[in-house]
């Protein structure tokens, strides 16, 4: 029986769009993100835990492509899976130990850059943990997540392609700070829309001082952060 709100919520979702009962299971494979088959008009899906982010444009494709599944829907699911290809490790690193966290990098250690940002706009109050995320080899991508917050393990990750001399300190620095305000703003629902970054979080967002120096270097800099991607992850 489904018990996570998000996953009743994707399961009612897909259930409403087909006319059809959906048998939703989440997993935390890293390999298949998603299989399915129809059983007797009944709906049996498999997905990855990254699929609870969907909104509902996007669970319009899915529900599309369980009744057909076209190459543009899944062009579509692919696209979406790469975009949250950083996801695909936290399920499994959910209970993770501190000590099999890794915070120091080739160039940074995020707990360095954590502490500095918790203790200057927190208070120290953030008791988050904070690693490097993994990055698969070889792979070409066309947009990257450079950080995200697990609610579940209240972890920070950083995308590995940030480790390297010619990132500025105040970008991460300002990262962390984005994924810190996760764990400040905990989403809400309003309807049927999961809202991660409400009003008072683009508020706090923006108070940042080096809020639009680091989305401008991003955006310069993002053909070389997604060369830089697919370099392998140090150990």
């Amino acid at each position: 029986m489904l018990t996570d709100p998000l996953a009743l919520l994707l399961r009612n979702r897909l259930a409403g769009l087909l006319e059809k009962p959906v048998t939703l299971t989440v997993t935390d494979n890293r390999r298949s993100m998603i299989t399915f088959r129809w059983h007797h008009e009944r709906l049996e899906v498999r997905v990855h835990a990254m699929f609870l982010l969907a909104d509902l444009p996007f669970v319009r494709i899915l529900a599309s492509f369980f009744k057909d599944p076209k190459p543009a829907n899944r062009a579509a699911i692919a696209r979406y899976i790469d975009e949250h290809s950083l996801l695909i490790n936290h399920a499994a690193h959910r209970s993770a130990k501190v000590a099999r966290l890794r915070h120091r990098g080739r160039v940074f250690d995020l707990q360095e850059l954590f502490d500095r940002v918790n203790a200057r706009y927190f208070k120290r109050a953030c008791d988050s943990k904070i690693t490097w995320g993994k990055t698969t080899p070889g792979r070409r991508r066309r947009s990257i997540m450079l950080g995200s917050y697990d609610y579940e393990g209240n972890i920070i990750r950083l995308h590995p392609a940030l480790d390297v001399d010619w990132a500025p300190r105040y970008v991460l620095e300002t990262l962390i700070y984005h994924e810190i305000l996760h764990w400040l703003f905990r989403p809400r629902h309003d309807g049927e829309r999961r809202v991660l970054h409400g009003r008072a979080f683009h508020e706090a967002e923006r108070a940042h001082p080096y809020y639009e120096k680091t989305n401008t270097w991003i955006e310069k800099n993002l053909p070389r952060l997604l060369k830089s991607s697919s370099w392998p992850c140090c150990n």
